[in-house]
């Protein structure tokens, strides 16, 4: 499974600015109900939470997850693990 698109900081500010949010949306061209955001850092998870995303937290060293006000959709133990829970909730 490929990525059609990597987004860099085009914004000129940083998360958890709605700004670096809304700049995925427009270059993906898709409205955010339909975009996962995948991170292993809690504070970008939690920003992109409250900005609507689904959340997937990579938690490869088993941490325990800050909560931060939202949780994550799904935690995973590993990156490889992404494209499979991808193809399984995905119509």
């Amino acid at each position: 499974m490929g990525l059609p698109l990597a987004i860099s900081v085009e914004s000129k500010v940083f998360k958890p600015h709605t700004k670096v949010y809304e700049l995925t949306e427009r270059r993906l061209d898709l409205p955010r109900s339909e975009i996962l955001f995948v991170s292993s850092n809690a504070w970008d998870a939690a920003g992109a939470g409250h900005f609507g995303y689904s959340v997937c937290l990579v938690n490869r060293a088993g941490n325990t997850f800050d909560e931060l006000g939202t949780r994550p959709d799904v935690m995973l133990a590993g990156l490889g693990e992404v494209p499979e829970w991808i193809r399984r909730h995905t119509a």
